[in-house]
């Protein structure tokens, strides 16, 4: 029964000749900075006006997220819901693309 439940298994694999075409990604210059401390602003730069940023835990799951205009934005954590010491994720999405970096506060 074994050696047949791997033949069947060998049968659905199968080998392909055709190739993934990869386009061009552009990936836009985002840089964060920010003050001390729970109360601070996130202050955004891009080299493409700022559309949308959301906070992520580390367990995935978008804790905030708010509407911007403009190539630098400041926004306050506590409108991400970063309320509490410990790594984020800040997804930054502009006209260009999207990024994510990681949000570190102490």
């Amino acid at each position: 029964l074994h050696t047949a439940y791997r033949r069947q298994r060998q049968m659905c694999i199968r080998d392909s000749n055709t190739t993934t075409d990869i386009k061009d990604v552009r990936t836009e210059n985002v840089s964060i900075s920010s003050g001390t401390g729970l109360n601070s602003d996130l202050i955004i730069s891009a080299d493409a006006d700022i559309e949308n940023v959301s906070a992520y835990n580390l367990a995935g799951v978008r804790i905030g997220s708010i509407a911007c205009e403009g190539r630098q934005v400041s926004v306050p954590m506590s409108s991400l819901n970063m309320t509490y010491q410990g790594i984020y994720v800040v997804r930054i999405e502009t006209g260009e693309g999207i990024q994510s970096k990681k949000v570190i506060i102490r």
